[in-house]
């Protein structure tokens, strides 16, 4: 049975709403644990586990979300965005329902593995369904909305853990937060069925009408307007031109420099940015921001959860200056650079002060946390789930995407997993990781990436296209992008692209 469709003025935020309460999700997700963990009634459940069996607990729930990462990434886009989203909600609500009903930590880990299954394809799906329905110009800060609610879900299972630790001799301290995951996974399966789908998807699987029906919606126009044709053809012919590389080309065209459209180098960039995201050190302090507090810091509970919920009310602002002022005006690249070398400095500073010691260091070492906090909200948290989206072709974006997203699973994982046994033997010398990897990644950031704010998801594969490579350091400074022209022939009509003739060159002005 077909469901109806929301009406047309309504389809960009009907989308938008949904895949923010899917990314709310993704917030509680990952900062559950960080309160619960530290919950004497969870404890006490679970017969206080040690360090090993915590990073097991804690790490379970990523490696849930890599394997389905890896699996959307072979299927590519025989799925459709909106049937991921809604499959991966429906296997989301069967995996909290087994967390908050565990006597037993192996259910527990259960419930977790497959909750990841489930968050594993939506946040695959997600960032990809929303960058494909988002005009170019404000397609940054909508993406960076999605990190607005993601933080927004940390706060309010950072709250709702402080609150729950005053509740003594029941079950129900811990349970109620692990079942937000069902009330969130709920709301966007309810909502997912009745929007439309991707144009973009459409157009590649032959459904032209209805992507011409769809853009129409998105846009707010008439289907037979000249701005719905002038997108239409632009994004059909792409995907024409992309089907007849396709049917010339073969897959270890990707890895032998004869791939014109650079996809490999493409899905590697994009992946390299979840990877950085990760050894920046966010899920060192996301997913034990209260036991750090207690164990390293020596705070005791009540101040540790209060810290925790703060420290995400201060990223969650952040994030939201980022989503509506910076992210789409400063560009992607300059915020990655300049973000991964304050995170570095923040790190290098919590070295200093935990290895002084004192109560004193401890109270500067906090403030860094802050800082560090700030810097990430700003700049690295929603990036890298907006980039692979935008650097990928077509034919690769979900595939690319599912990469980079199977790429943060499994370095979550391996950092979540270690993280404990590290504090306990490394004490703060085990931070000194995650400064070294911060620098390194700002040097991969000036190095080897492009700028795409701006730019449509069409003209950034003309950039990968016809462009060509060079080291720019001067899109590191921010702002810069703004000032980037497309040198064209103004007499090149779309459809006139497809003569081999056709060369294109993307500049940055000087």
């Amino acid at each position: 049975m077909k469901l109806p469709q929301l009406p047309q003025w309504y389809s960009f935020y009907g989308i938008t709403l949904a895949c923010s309460f899917g990314f709310a999700l993704f917030g509680i997700d990952s900062s559950l644990m960080s309160g619960v963990l530290a919950n004497r009634e969870f404890k006490n459940q679970f017969n206080d586990p040690d360090d090993t069996i915590v990073g097991q607990i804690t790490s379970s729930f990523d490696l849930g979300c890599f394997i389905t990462a890896v699996i959307a990434s072979l299927i590519g886009n025989r799925w459709s965005r909106k049937r991921t989203i809604i499959i991966g909600c429906f296997i989301h609500m069967v995996g909290g329902i087994l967390q908050t009903t565990s006597y037993s930590v192996g259910q527990f880990i259960t419930g977790r593995i497959i909750a990841g299954f489930g968050n594993g394809f939506i946040t695959v799906a997600i960032p990809v369904y929303q960058s494909e329905c988002t005009p170019a110009p404000i397609r940054g800060r909508v993406l960076s909305l999605l990190g607005v609610m993601n933080a927004s879900g940390g706060v309010l299972i950072a709250w709702v853990n402080y609150g729950m630790m005053y509740v003594k001799g029941s079950s129900v301290a811990w349970r109620f937060p692990v079942s937000l995951q069902i009330l969130f996974s709920m709301a966007t399966l309810v909502m997912t069925p009745f929007l439309a789908e991707s144009p973009r998807w459409l157009l590649i699987n032959g459904r032209d009408e209805q992507a011409r029906t769809v853009l129409a919606g998105l846009s707010n126009e008439d289907p037979d307007s000249d701005a719905v044709h002038t997108l239409f053809t632009e994004i059909k012919y792409h995907v024409e031109h992309e089907q007849e590389l396709a049917a010339t080309s073969r897959t270890k065209d990707l890895f032998n420099g004869n791939d014109k459209l650079q996809n490999l180098r493409r899905i590697t960039l994009g992946a390299g940015t979840q990877f950085m995201q990760q050894w920046g050190g966010i899920n060192v302090i996301l997913y034990y921001a209260t036991v750090i507090y207690q164990n390293s810091l020596g705070f005791d509970e009540s101040m540790s959860y209060i810290l925790s919920a703060c420290n995400q009310m201060n990223y969650t602002l952040f994030l939201i200056i980022t989503s509506f002022f910076l992210i789409d005006r400063v560009g992607r690249k300059p915020l990655m650079f300049w973000g991964a070398i304050s995170q570095g400095i923040c790190f290098m500073i919590v070295v200093i002060c935990l290895s002084i010691g004192t109560k004193d260091a401890s109270i500067v070492a906090i403030s860094f946390m802050f800082v560090y906090y700030s810097t990430y909200g700003s700049t690295w948290a929603m990036i890298p789930w907006l980039y692979p989206t935008e650097i990928n072709s077509l034919k690769y974006r979900n595939t690319g995407a599912a990469i980079s997203t199977a790429t943060n699973w499994i370095f979550n994982y391996v950092i979540v997993l270690i993280t404990p046994t590290g504090i306990a033997n490394l004490a703060w010398r085990y931070y000194i990781i995650y400064a070294v990897m911060n620098f390194a990644g700002a040097t991969a950031i000036a190095l080897f990436y492009e700028e795409t704010a701006g730019l449509t998801l069409e003209e950034v594969d003309e950039l990968f296209e016809y462009g060509k490579r060079r080291v720019n350091l001067n899109e590191l400074i921010p702002g810069r992008h703004r000032k980037r022209v497309l040198v064209r022939d103004p007499a090149i009509t779309v459809e006139d692209k497809a003569h081999d003739e056709f060369v294109e060159d993307v500049k940055a002005a000087t």
